[in-house]
């Protein structure tokens, strides 16, 4: 009705609201240059502009949008608003599924606390998202890859964001990502994807708080790694 203009300039306020909220949540832990920096980064990333060019990806904005600022209510302890908040962000998208058990993660560390509060409704939500998807709709997956068949993948996958996120040359709606990938494209996310589980076990016994963001990177990028056979496994969005 009011012309593709419109819905692009709608996706550009939502991630520049996106940005905005990653520098309020960073600033809850870091410092504001430190901060501010961040989330300048993620606004003008090219890696990130295809949610914002490609309007029916609105569903990813939008799903980062309300899960952020679902964490922030819980923080501060506006448990219903932090619920309702998460139930938006769920159904705008079902990756939105792991935020429980990231906060389930962080239930041990005390300057998340007041998240406990919110715990409860938040896996209510899920649980009512799961219950209308896969009971309702009856939309589920039936097959699981083993390891000898997703291991390979998932870590070509890895190495495919990484080089998004470090040279950003090569820009695609979809990048199609082999059954059998070549040995160049394995062993960089095989390390990587090891090292960032070492690390994440280093931080979390030593109480750090760099384990938040790698907890949130490694729990996030589970969906998209082919452990459940996906059609389309690995898109800049």
């Amino acid at each position: 009705k009011f012309g593709p203009i419109f819905g692009h300039a709608v996706n550009m306020a939502l991630h520049a609201a996106v940005s905005w909220t990653i520098f309020r949540l960073a600033c809850l832990y870091l410092p504001f240059r430190a901060a501010a920096v961040g989330a300048l980064l993620f606004l003008v990333h090219p890696a990130y502009s295809e949610v914002v060019y490609v309007v029916t990806f609105r569903e990813d904005i939008l799903c980062s949008l309300f899960l952020m600022w679902s964490l922030i209510l819980g923080l501060r302890e506006r448990t219903y608003l932090s619920a309702l908040t998460y139930g938006l962000a769920v159904f705008s998208k079902e990756s939105a599924l792991m935020f429980p058990i990231f906060l389930l993660v962080l239930y041990r560390r005390p300057e998340f606390k007041s998240l406990r509060m919110a715990l409860p409704g938040i896996l209510a939500m899920a649980g009512i998202y799961a219950a209308i998807r896969f009971v309702f709709l009856k939309h589920y997956y039936m097959l699981f890859a083993g390891p000898h068949e997703w291991l390979p993948v998932e870590s070509s996958v890895i190495t495919g964001f990484l080089r998004l996120l470090i040279f950003p040359a090569t820009l695609s709606a979809d990048h199609s990502i082999s059954a059998r990938p070549e040995f160049w494209s394995i062993w960089p996310g095989m390390f990587v994807g090891a090292a960032a589980l070492y690390y994440a076990g280093r931080l979390f016994w030593t109480n750090s708080v760099g384990f938040v963001p790698l907890a949130w990177l490694i729990l996030f990028i589970l969906p998209t790694l082919n452990i459940i056979p996906l059609p389309n496994i690995s898109a800049e969005r």
